[in-house]
């Protein structure tokens, strides 16, 4: 059993000085009561540090959100140019990269967000909202 807050905390802490260092803003929102999660805390690291990274290297707005709720689930929300019309399946395969992919990148940080969180029974979702960016949606087995 895990507290989804105290990862959102820790990776949050962790990637402050990048986003820093981009000019992003990087938020962590979370409940005050105990978000217990059936997961394993390295591999919800590796998948929230994944993903609040390429939110920074996208980010066009200067900010990013990370918000850990009772699903539970955490939320990662960036402002950025967003993801191209394709099929949400296509940006999880390997080696795959958008167009305003940011160079020196393998395209395979969502492919191991995918895998990280299906090997702990969780998922990854994204909606990408019609203004702008994008929204990745990690959900996780309860621990009730």
């Amino acid at each position: 059993m895990l507290d989804l807050r105290d990862v959102g905390q820790t990776v949050v802490a962790a990637l402050a000085p990048f986003a820093h260092a981009k000019g992003v803003d990087l938020a962590l929102e979370q409940p005050t009561t105990p978000v217990f999660a059936r997961a394993n805390t390295e591999a919800v690291e590796i998948a929230l540090s994944n993903l609040i990274e390429n939110a920074i290297l996208h980010d066009g707005a200067g900010a990013v959100e990370v918000t850990v709720d009772h699903g539970p689930a955490i939320t990662v929300r960036h402002h950025g140019p967003g993801l191209p019309p394709v099929e949400e399946e296509q940006i999880f395969k390997p080696f795959w990269r958008g167009p305003h992919a940011v160079s020196g990148g393998a395209g395979l940080g969502l492919a191991i967000v995918d895998r990280a969180q299906r090997a702990q029974g969780g998922g990854v979702f994204v909606k990408t909202p019609e203004a702008d960016g994008a929204t990745f949606v990690l959900t996780y087995p309860s621990a009730d």
